[in-house]
C-alpha cells in the first residue's frame, strides 16, 4: 500500500440532502478526489473527501473515497470504521461495495511466509484446486493481482463447477474489489468468458 504517513482528516457531520446545483458541485468535488486518490494523493483526495463529509455526513460515495485512503495507507481499521458510517441502504453504491470487498481481502492477508508454503503445495501437486484457491486469495492480499486471477482461471479451467463454482465466485469478488476499469478486471472478465462461453 502507498503510505503517506498519517492521514489528517475532517470528522464527518450530518446535514440534510442538498439542491441539485451543490449535487453538481459536489460531483465535481468528488471527481477530483478520486483523481487525486487514483494519482496517489492520499492526503489531498482524504482532504477533499472529508470537506464533502462535512456538508453531506453520510455521502456513500465520499465515505467509500475516504476510506479507501485509508485502506491504501494500510490503515485498514479506520478504513473499516468510515465505512461503517455508510447507511445499510446504499451499501450496494459501486464504490461501497468495492471498499468493503477490498477490506475482506485485507482482512485475508497472508502471513509471512503463506504465499511461499501454499506456492510449494501447488507446485507439488497442481490438481490441489484448495491450495490454488488460498494461493490465490493470498496473492491478491499480498496485491499481486496478475498471480491470483491466473490461479483461479486455472481452477476454472480444470473443473469450472469445483466447490460449488468457487474459483468464478472468487474472481466476481475480486472484481467487485478492483473495480470495472482495473486492468486486470477487464482481463480476468475477458478469460473468464472465454472459458465459460468455448
Amino acid at each position: 500500500p502507498r503510505s503517506t504517513g498519517s492521514l489528517t482528516t475532517a470528522s464527518p457531520m450530518t446535514t440534510s440532502k442538498s439542491p441539485p446545483e451543490e449535487e453538481a458541485a459536489v460531483d465535481e468535488t468528488l471527481a477530483a478526489a478520486n483523481e487525486a486518490l487514483e494519482a496517489g494523493d492520499l492526503q489531498s483526495a482524504a482532504q477533499v473527501f472529508a470537506t464533502i463529509l462535512q456538508s453531506e455526513g453520510q455521502h456513500p460515495e465520499a465515505l467509500a473515497g475516504l476510506a479507501k485512503c485509508y485502506l491504501e495507507s494500510g490503515d485498514t481499521e479506520r478504513a473499516k470504521q468510515t465505512i461503517e458510517l455508510v447507511p445499510p441502504d446504499n451499501r450496494d453504491v459501486p464504490s461501497v461495495a468495492s471498499v468493503l470487498a477490498n477490506l475482506e481481502l485485507a482482512e485475508n492477508a497472508p502471513a509471512s511466509g503463506e504465499l511461499a508454503a501454499l506456492d510449494s503445495r501447488v507446485a507439488a501437486n497442481p490438481a490441489d484446486l484448495d491450495a490454488r484457491l488460498e494461493l490465490s486469495i493470498a496473492a491478491a492480499a499480498a496485491g499481486d493481482k496478475q498471480r491470483a486471477v491466473d490461479e483461479l482461471i486455472e481452477i476454472f479451467r480444470r473443473d469450472r463447477n469445483w466447490n460449488d463454482e468457487a474459483a468464478r465466485k472468487q474472481l466476481v469478488k475480486f472484481f467487485e474489489a478492483w473495480g470495472p476499469k482495473d486492468p486486470l478486471t477487464l482481463e480476468g472478465r475477458r478469460r473468464l468468458s472465454s472459458l465459460m462461453f468455448a
